[in-house]
């Protein structure tokens, strides 16, 4: 992948380099960052719990090939899915939500739009499990339902307003993992 990542014949990652390279060095350098990024550091994590699953079974069965095994974990269900996989359509980025005034308007007219989805589904969740007739609701079930979707509403435009306020732009990538395993 590049000159921080290396694996062994039997497609073992080397975590010995990846620490001494990138996780035990001070890692602000920009071209540091640009190469490895946060899809390096997720699949760092990514093959470290191969490896982790790798030796679970290993006990139970030691007849198991290591290669074998890496191989058909990383063709099966467990694929590594990095950032720059995702779907953008459903893919939330949690960081840089209010670099500039532009950033922060646009942040919050996702988040009312999103919101307001979210408001309407609840509600109608709320009215398709707990209306006794769903041809005749009530005047008390419609009340109850859109209280149900307000509360779903804030709770969300709550959550996300957290999140805007949390900024990772003095983070290095090095406390980005960290924060990750904790």
């Amino acid at each position: 992948m590049n000159k921080y990542m290396r694996w062994n014949k039997e497609g073992v990652f080397d975590f010995k380099h990846f620490r001494d390279t990138v996780l035990d060095k001070d890692i602000t350098s920009s071209e540091l960052i640009r190469t490895v990024g946060i899809d390096g550091l997720k699949r760092y994590e990514y093959e470290k719990r191969m490896m982790n699953y790798f030796e679970r079974e290993s006990k139970k069965d030691s007849k198991i090939n290591k290669g074998t095994f890496i191989r058909n974990y990383r063709l099966g269900k467990s694929r590594f899915s990095g950032v720059g996989e995702k779907n953008t359509e459903q893919y939330f980025p949690h960081q840089n939500f209010g670099h500039n005034e532009a950033a922060q308007r646009e942040f919050v007219k996702s988040v009312n739009k999103e919101s307001l989805k979210l408001q309407k589904q609840v509600a109608q969740e709320y009215l398709d499990k707990n209306a006794e007739d769903r041809k005749n609701i009530t005047p008390e079930e419609w009340i109850e339902s859109e209280k149900v979707g307000d509360k779903a509403r804030a709770k969300f435009i709550k959550l996300m307003e957290r999140k805007a306020q949390f900024s990772t732009e003095f983070f290095n990538m090095k406390d980005l993992f960290n924060r990750r395993r904790s």
